[in-house]
């Protein structure tokens, strides 16, 4: 699945779940820590966009210089196959320098997303557990399921 496609799964997925969420809120504080969830998600994907936009000539640095300790690490007797970027191709190793931090931007992005639906799942256990009737209510209608009232004969 490319990229973009995955990306767009993710985003309907995430669309849906809130969709339902909203739909399970019952009490005016179900709605407030649903609202803190959102907010809190929202504040922290700002703060990344932020960090991603103003340290991204620092995260450039380092990611060059990651790739060039992995790819230097190699030292083989023999020279490289054709159509492999040599270390000394600057553009080369910008292309992958700005992959890494880009995946490094993603996969944070993602982890922000992902504890969004940890909450969003603990907050609908806590509904379902709430709204459950309790045992007492169950062992109730299982007495009087299992009467058998008075049978008609032929």
């Amino acid at each position: 699945m490319s990229f973009e496609k995955d990306r767009t799964v993710r985003e309907l997925f995430r669309a849906a779940t809130h969709q339902d969420m909203t739909k399970r809120l019952r009490t005016a504080e179900d709605f407030e820590r649903y609202g803190k969830i959102r907010k809190e998600t929202h504040a922290r994907i700002q703060a990344e966009n932020q960090a991603f936009a103003r340290e991204y000539d620092e995260r450039m640095n380092e990611a060059r210089q990651a790739v060039l300790r992995e790819r230097t690490g190699y030292r083989l007797e023999h020279p490289s196959p054709p159509g492999m970027p040599h270390v000394s191709d600057t553009t080369a190793l910008d292309k992958m320098a700005d992959a890494r931090v880009h995946r490094d931007h993603d996969a944070r992005i993602d982890a922000i997303y992902k504890d969004e639906t940890d909450q969003l799942n603990a907050l609908r256990e806590a509904i379902r557990e709430r709204d459950a009737p309790t045992q007492a209510a169950k062992r109730a209608f299982g007495q009087s399921y299992e009467r058998k009232g008075p049978t008609r004969e032929n």
